[in-house]
């Protein structure tokens, strides 16, 4: 009760005397940790956290952990410290944090359980399971932004389909997630798809003109190759030829 009312004195006094009531549970299933996340209150989320971690993986009846909770604090600072020091972290949670627009906690939870990021467990496309990159390539900059910095390697994944974050990225036509990765992981641009198609190929197919005048301006000499690679020049030249006329212009 003391947790639920903000009474930061009270509750430090009752940790004091009985450490063991911050794993208790009421009615819910809430701990007190999973009461004072949702508040808000960050100096009572200290003084829980100081005395054991335990109750950062305890859920309550509705399945939901101090995380979850945090997350729908009007203050981020609590979710922010749970994040920081809960002992793991699992997909529900990080999910949970993505769709709450709790970008700041996902990007704890990242750099501190970078796996994560790998799991194939993001529906993309149908029926396609892809990485959490897949996903962020659906137009979510600020996202996209924080996995190519937490973890080398990621753009490289291959989703079920057998695509790239990339090639999704080309299929969405986000000219900013492009440049992020121009910026970052510049040669993913050279790879295929199980088709053998180029980005510029997704690019023309799907009618995204400013992803492929965008790629055809920045890339230089290595569009021209992507462009030549594994292709039938007099149907490239059929499907392309009204972008490259605006590239022209």
């Amino acid at each position: 009760m003391a947790a639920k009312l903000g009474h930061g004195e009270i509750v430090s006094k009752i940790i004091d005397r009985r450490p063991s009531l911050v794993c208790s549970l009421n009615a819910e299933g809430n701990t007190p940790l999973h009461l004072a996340a949702l508040l808000g209150d960050v100096d009572i989320v200290i003084q829980m956290l100081e005395t054991g971690l335990e109750a950062c993986s305890a859920r309550n009846n509705n399945n939901q952990t101090p995380l979850h909770l945090a997350c729908r604090s009007i203050s981020m600072e609590a979710a922010k410290l749970v994040a920081e020091k809960t002992n793991s972290v699992d997909l529900g949670e990080l999910s949970f944090a993505i769709s709450s627009g709790s970008t700041c906690v996902a990007k704890i939870v990242l750099e501190r359980f970078p796996g994560l990021a790998r799991e194939e467990a993001w529906p993309v496309q149908g029926d396609s399971l892809s990485t959490l990159l897949h996903h962020a390539c659906d137009r979510d900059l600020e996202l996209t932004r924080i996995l190519l910095g937490v973890e080398q390697g990621l753009e490289k994944a291959l989703n079920t389909n057998g695509l790239s974050p990339l090639h999704l990225a080309v299929l969405r036509g986000s000219v900013v997630i492009l440049e992020e990765f121009l910026n970052k992981a510049p040669l993913s641009f050279i790879s295929l798809t199980p088709s053998k198609e180029t980005v510029f190929h997704l690019a023309a197919r799907n009618k995204n003109m400013d992803a492929f005048v965008f790629m055809a301006e920045r890339l230089g000499s290595n569009g021209q190759f992507l462009l030549q690679q594994k292709m039938k020049m007099a149907t490239l030249s059929y499907i392309l030829l009204p972008l490259w006329l605006v590239v022209l212009q």
